[in-house]
């Protein structure tokens, strides 16, 4: 083969560079200079972050484009640290900020399937949920998004000359051990919640049923009111508990009112289902789905997703919406009258349970 000279050749190099510097090269590439600054940083330890009336104002004074996702995710993501760890059981990295329109609060999605397209969900909404529209795309290779993968838990993400290590969650696999399951329960699955707090998801045979104690194995990054009897309300998340001194765990009887009406991270661990655990081998949880809610049974997959609606799941929520401690009343009226499984669905009640239509 002749070797190229002049014009020719100069072509010949530019091709070559061309290709070199493609977007799926140049992502690899920039694998190669971060892993060197994420390795250094893998034992970094947060601290307490303030939030300022400086930094609202600024941001009220920002005009975003929110009705872009792509303007959105960009944003997001540029904002995002180096070594990015996603604690929710869910693979839901959650956001929030203020701009003009008001605030924004989102996450950004890495669920097993996603993540095996190579692509990332993001969805947010406009203004306070409910009264103002909610967008939802995934981005991928096509839209300048490319993703390597680093292990079982680690994904570097690059995307417009910007990059980031996503850590996905480890969750304690395993049955709770110093909180008793009594005959015809059984552990069905681990959870971390948007709240800070860790769960364990409880499956009762009869009736059938499911409800979340705390797990209490692992510190608890919460402090708790204990002044009504039987009763503990964390002072941060306002989790209502039912301590069941007896079988020495925490049953999880009530999720405050205006949280869960506001969509805030303090609502409730019903969006956080145990993907990891489904994906690291651990099939059968929607069998327990299907019993407790026969209305789905055929309709979702082993994640406990609907089928044609997969940006959605099946809700576990049992559990009352309070207000104040007198709403938690009932725990005391179902203590008086009932014993054994029926005694526990009393206290977690979900309207849905059972029901063969929704």
């Amino acid at each position: 083969m002749q070797p190229t000279t002049g014009t020719e050749g100069r072509s010949a190099v530019r091709r070559e560079w061309k290709r070199r510097l493609s977007p799926g090269r140049v992502a690899v590439v920039a694998c190669a200079v971060i892993l060197g600054f994420a390795a250094g940083r893998l034992n970094y330890c947060g601290s307490a972050t303030v939030e300022t009336n400086e930094n609202l104002i600024i941001g009220s004074r920002t005009n975003v484009d929110v009705d872009d996702a792509a303007t959105v995710f960009e944003l997001v993501f540029s904002a995002l640290p180096l070594r990015t760890v996603v604690y929710p059981s869910g693979y839901n990295y959650y956001f929030s900020f203020v701009c003009s329109r008001g605030l924004i609060r989102g996450n950004l999605r890495l669920t097993p399937e996603l993540r095996a397209e190579g692509t990332i969900g993001i969805s947010y909404s406009l203004g306070v949920p409910g009264r103002d529209k909610t967008i939802s795309v995934r981005l991928g290779p096509s839209q300048g998004l490319y993703m390597i993968g680093l292990g079982r838990r680690g994904w570097l993400c690059y995307y417009r000359w910007r990059a980031a290590v996503f850590l996905l969650p480890h969750i304690v696999s395993a049955p709770p051990i110093h909180a008793k399951l009594l005959r015809g329960e059984t552990w069905a699955a681990s959870a971390f919640d948007e709240s800070g707090l860790q769960f364990h998801l409880v499956f009762q045979e009869q009736p059938a049923h499911l409800f979340w104690i705390l797990n209490q194995d692992l510190p608890v990054a919460e402090d708790f009111d204990r002044t009504a009897t039987d009763i503990a309300i964390g002072l941060r998340t306002r989790f209502a508990f039912y301590v069941d001194q007896s079988n020495q765990r925490w049953i999880l009887v009530g999720v405050d009112r205006r949280n869960a009406i506001e969509n805030t991270w303090y609502d409730g661990p019903f969006d956080q289902l145990p993907d990891g655990e489904i994906e690291a081998g651990r099939p059968g949880f929607r069998k327990y789905l299907e019993a407790v809610y026969p209305y789905v049974r055929g309709q979702i997959d082993d994640y406990g997703r609907y089928k044609l609606l997969p940006e959605s799941e099946v809700a576990v929520a049992p559990w009352t919406l309070y207000d104040n401690v007198e709403d938690l009343a009932f725990v005391k009226k179902c203590k008086q009258t009932l014993t054994g499984p029926t005694f526990y669905s009393c206290i977690t009640p979900d309207p849905f349970a059972g029901k063969t239509s929704r």
